[in-house]
């Protein structure tokens, strides 16, 4: 498996020129120090970097700081995580997990109630 490159101190400079324009934008070195040394840490995908980057500079009026850039990456990570059945599914609402409680009986036990969970229908089957 090939190692990753790290993202170029050109690449994350235009990033953040980017946002140079912004309210309390840090015209400071150390303080642009600060912010590259958060993307770099975020991610070593360049697209992913420009699409953070891309957010802020859509919808915000004042330029991040490094715990906002960490924050907005981890909503953009969790978005990026498809479903695994159908989302317009009524029994499992995309999920792709039907879950359920059933009875358990085993000789020598009161009978007991557990949760379960079963492939839905519209799930894609996967074979390991």
């Amino acid at each position: 498996m090939a190692k990753s490159q790290p993202v170029e101190d050109e690449f994350l400079n235009q990033e953040l020129d980017r946002m140079r324009m912004m309210k309390r934008f840090p015209e400071l070195p150390t303080a642009r120090q600060e912010i590259i040394r958060t993307l770099r840490h975020i991610s070593e995908n360049r697209k992913f970097l420009h699409d953070l980057v891309t957010f802020f500079v859509d919808n915000c009026e004042r330029c991040p700081v490094a715990h906002e850039l960490r924050d907005r990456a981890g909503i953009m990570r969790s978005a990026e995580t498809k479903s695994l059945g159908n989302p317009h599914c009524e029994k499992c609402g995309g999920t792709g997990w039907i879950h359920s409680t059933r009875t358990v009986k085993l000789p020598g036990m009161q009978p007991y109630e557990a949760e379960s969970s079963e492939r839905c229908n519209c799930s894609p089957v996967t074979h390991g």
